[in-house]
């Protein structure tokens, strides 16, 4: 017969488990805990000896601002650049915050947007693309610079002086003026004759152009042919100096023949313009201070077989 089988005894350490294993569960959270505070403490103390070397290494190392170098800023004074920036030659280098510094560059007056750049020692690097105004644009009173697409140039901080530099830009006026300014004014620049004592384009019900002088001649555009009339306007002033003599109102709106109303024609008291469909537009016709013959919005578009005096003539062209 066997003998039989022994069983083996638990060895100490299990048994010191099974005899202490809440007390160990709870010296082991506690642990995780502790490690958690260390690690927080040292970071904390890491900052700090990263805020510490800085200001040593600013006592040790003097690293100033040197140069500041601005390019791209034509309409942007360097004063405002300066300003935005945050600081300027002389004062320490290593606190300059380059992202904040762009973003107040970027709220500037005609600035599109813009880099700033930190190389050490001491040079700061300003890179500035502007966004240059392209025509002023009236519109129910008000008064806005726009840019070539018709958006409007944010004026934020300009000055009295910025806004004098922007007086020789074309004037528009009217509803949808700003959008459809850019192939107008370009069809005027191509004529110098007519751009040189050209004063305003008025957008006439959305769909045409009406042209000031500036003897106070209005000018009638046709609807989407511009170009071909101020060539032939531009022809007109060459061969008879059209442009220049007391004339009130110039209709180019047919092609094969011109409309003129003299200074000394009876004037109605009717201040809208009638296109040739009928429709009459309350035109918004451009402000002005200067003393000039009678406005050219009390001047009424008319029929040319209602025009008392006309003058018809064939385009050359």
């Amino acid at each position: 017969m066997a003998p039989p089988a022994r069983r083996e005894r638990p060895s100490r350490i299990r048994l010191f488990v099974k005899r202490w294993h809440k007390q160990l569960l709870t010296a082991f959270f506690l642990l995780i805990a502790i490690t958690g505070i260390i690690a927080v403490i040292s970071m904390t103390t890491a900052d700090n000896i990263l805020l510490q070397s800085k200001k040593w290494v600013e006592s040790v190392i003097p690293l100033k601002v040197t140069e500041v170098r601005i390019t791209g800023n034509t309409l942007t004074s360097r004063a405002s650049v300066l300003k935005a920036l945050g600081t300027e030659p002389g004062q320490p280098m290593l606190p300059l915050d380059v992202n904040a510094a762009r973003a107040r560059i970027d709220a500037l007056s005609f600035v599109d947007h813009s880099s700033v750049e930190r190389h050490l020692p001491g040079l700061v690097i300003i890179k500035i693309t502007e966004r240059p105004p392209f025509a002023v644009w009236q519109n129910n009173g008000q008064f806005s610079l726009i840019d070539r697409n018709g958006a409007t140039v944010p004026d934020k901080e300009m000055t009295e002086q910025d806004a004098k530099e922007f007086l020789h830009l074309p004037l528009v006026v009217g509803t949808g003026a700003n959008t459809t300014a850019a192939a107008l004014i370009d069809a005027i620049q191509a004529e110098p004759e007519v751009l040189k004592r050209f004063r305003a384009a008025t957008r006439v019900g959305e769909r045409r152009w009406t042209l000031t002088m500036n003897n106070g001649t209005t000018i009638f555009l046709p609807e989407g042919a511009e170009v071909a009339a101020l060539r032939r306007l531009a022809a007109l002033q060459k061969s008879m100096s059209l442009l220049d003599r007391p004339v009130r109102l110039i209709d180019l709106r047919l092609p094969d023949r011109m409309t003129i109303q003299p200074y000394d024609h009876p004037q109605e008291p009717d201040q809208k313009t009638q296109d040739n469909d009928g429709d009459d537009t309350q035109a918004d016709m451009p402000d002005t201070t200067q003393s000039t013959p009678p406005s050219p919005a009390k001047a009424k578009e008319t029929p040319e077989t209602k025009t008392p005096l006309s003058s018809k003539e064939h385009d050359p062209a």
